[in-house]
């Protein structure tokens, strides 16, 4: 997600326009999109907002949401290794 701030916004109304950029789907597979969403007040851009994602299937997910929580569980025990091993020499 990147979030660019282009003029100051107002609590007045606020025109969105959202732009699907760029769509690709897998057979049997993730859905990776990009997508830009303008909000303008008074015919002026305030700010812009470019997002990238991917949507998997729902057979697919379960086995990359545990993929990716075992990658970040070892992250974390690995960290704290680290940090209990600095404050034992401390």
């Amino acid at each position: 997600m990147r979030t660019t701030f282009l003029a100051f916004a107002f609590p007045i109304e606020t025109d969105c326009i959202f732009t699907l950029t760029d769509y690709k789907r897998k057979t049997n597979g993730p859905i990776k999109a990009s997508c830009v969403s303008e909000f303008s007040q008074a015919g002026q851009v305030v700010a812009r907002v470019e997002i990238d994602f991917a949507a998997y299937p729902k057979s697919q997910l379960s086995r990359k949401e545990h993929e990716l929580a075992t990658a970040a569980l070892t992250r974390y025990r690995n960290m704290q290794e680290v940090e209990r091993s600095a404050a034992e020499a401390a």
